[in-house]
């Protein structure tokens, strides 16, 4: 099972640290064995291989004199490493292994297999390593001054070189308690996914994965529109009975966005049970999710606006205002709000009115250039008039919110007085949500009053709808270019001299009362 890699200079005692080793092990494995004869565990039985260059029959005279040989030596090492490693062999590399790279390619083997190592350095000077050398004459002299050039002393900062034990010839003996803790009681680490060997997939692998999570997904949707949140729901292909959390409705945004993460972590893998897998990820993440996120609707929204489908939008409004009078704070005189009772209407920014602050003006222009002048090219804002002056911009809200979809903004028009102009935009989320509201609430009363919907298109889109007369060159409003004639609003009346008079030598043509109330009549139509 476990891995033990040798490491030193050339002749500096690693076969020798390599023998003792691998009796240790005998020794430690058969005393296990005899002591746990009676009992009902057994240690598994383990067999024990020592990888060296003498048994893979390599001559240390011609594998390691130039850099191809030497590659061939550590080929042929690391496919006996290979071949041997299990989980029930224990691997002795007694090798020169001085290369980091290539201690690294053997943590990656164990890694993969799942089974621990350790490196066992047998620390050595050059010149003692040199004089056995010379004794031995394991190696000739230029390559041993090679290899000692060369030689990448282990590290145990690095996860290749860990656990590191060093063994100088001053020791009698090996840490052999510490090296047996290492590989034979640790826990190996799981493997890496660089280091796993990927299963082959289908060719249709994807296709599967894609329709198998698309069902899941739908097979939850079509059990929520049942209405019973307690019901069991039983997905395509899958044993596994999912419940889905009662006190919340889980939305669409919701499941596809568990989906993309469950492929996200799960496209390197191949799944042999993809439906029963992702079933269980989603009743284990639905059932711990907090249900007051913002993907999530809270219950007694949900429950509101479940209820409020089925009512009209007079009695949608009632009921708002009713809950705002049970929620408002209750006192004295103390507990009433300072400032004008009637004039806290709210402003273009949804801000109460304030005296002497620049209102939104609800000028006269016609309505096709409001249109150009407000233009959404995806068709998601739209013009409400004819409202009453009591429907606030939160009535608006809760009608158009419960009944057609999300709102960006909705901006109700006042006049300089706090006054409401009977003139909303509405601005929807989603794209095309301001058809729907046409074609459901066009000429649908409102606190009496019929709503007067226009959807708001872009400049390039209205031209194309817009009648032959809103198409021609922009013309001034009447009396645009002398602002100063007729009375002034507060003063005294009379002429004006300031900016924009009369023009100089010009004579102004007087309009019967009929002509200015075809004019007048003309305006409305545009209007309208």
């Amino acid at each position: 099972m476990p891995l033990v890699i040798l490491s030193g200079l050339p002749s500096s005692g690693k076969t020798r640290r390599a023998q003792e080793l691998k009796q240790f092990f005998e020794s430690r494995l058969a005393d296990q064995s005899q002591e746990q004869e009676g009992s009902a565990t057994k240690t598994k039985d383990y067999r024990i291989h020592v990888v060296n260059d003498e048994s893979l029959n390599l001559n240390k005279h011609v594998s390691y004199n130039t850099a191809a040989d030497e590659k061939k030596a550590r080929g042929a090492l690391m496919s006996a490493v290979e071949r041997l490693l299990s989980k029930d062999d224990i691997v002795i590399v007694d090798s020169l292994n001085y290369i980091k790279g290539f201690r690294y390619q053997l943590y990656c083997v164990a890694r993969a297999i799942g089974t621990p190592h350790c490196v066992v350095f047998c620390g050595c000077s050059p010149d003692t390593a040199r004089q056995w050398n010379s004794v031995s004459g394991a190696y000739p002299e230029k390559i041993f001054e090679e290899l000692v050039v060369r030689f990448e002393e282990p590290d145990s900062r690095t996860k290749w070189d860990s656990p590191l034990f060093i063994v100088v010839p001053e020791d009698i003996k090996l840490p052999e308690d510490e090296i047996w803790d290492a590989v034979i009681l640790k826990k190996a680490k799981p493997p890496n996914l660089s280091t796993v060997v990927k299963v082959v997939k289908e060719t249709n692998y994807l296709y599967e994965f894609d329709q198998t999570t698309q069902n899941v997904i739908q097979a939850i949707l079509d059990a929520q529109k049942s209405g019973d949140p307690t019901k069991q729901i039983k997905a395509p292909l899958s044993s596994i009975l999912l419940q889905l959390p009662p006190t919340r409705v889980v939305t669409l945004s919701e499941l596809r966005r568990l989906r993309r993460q469950f492929t996200s972590i799960n496209k390197m893998h191949t799944l042999l049970d993809m439906s029963r897998t992702f079933t269980s990820s989603l009743r284990n993440t639905l059932n711990t999710s907090n249900p007051t996120t913002s993907s999530n609707l809270p219950t007694q929204t949900s429950l509101a606006m479940s209820s409020a489908l089925d009512m009209s939008l007079d009695d949608v409004i009632k009921t708002q205002k009713a809950n705002r009078r049970n929620n408002a704070p209750r006192g004295g005189r103390g507990a009433r709000s300072s400032g004008p009772a009637r004039n806290t209407r709210h402003s273009r920014d949804n801000k109460p009115y304030q005296a002497g602050a620049q209102p939104y003006r609800n000028t006269a222009a016609p309505l096709h250039t409001a249109v150009l002048r407000q233009s959404a090219p995806d068709g998601s804002k739209m013009q409400v008039s004819n409202l009453d002056h009591r429907v606030s911009a939160e009535d608006l809200k809760l009608v158009f919110s419960s009944r057609v979809g999300p709102l960006k903004k909705c901006t109700l028009n006042y006049d300089q007085n706090g006054k409401s102009t009977g003139t909303a935009v509405v601005h929807f989320t989603r794209v095309g949500d301001a058809a729907v509201a046409y074609s459901k609430f066009n000429g649908v009363p409102l606190d009496g009053r019929p709503m007067r919907i226009e959807i708001v298109l872009a400049p390039a889109a209205a031209q194309a709808v817009l009648p032959a007369q809103a198409q021609g060159p922009k013309t001034s409003a009447p009396n645009q270019g002398n602002r100063n004639q007729g009375p002034s609003r507060g003063g005294r009346g009379g002429r004006g001299r300031g900016r924009g008079g009369r023009n100089q030598g010009e004579k102004r043509e007087t309009k019967t009362a009929d002509q200015l109330d075809a004019e007048m009549n003309d305006y409305m139509q545009v209007d309208a």
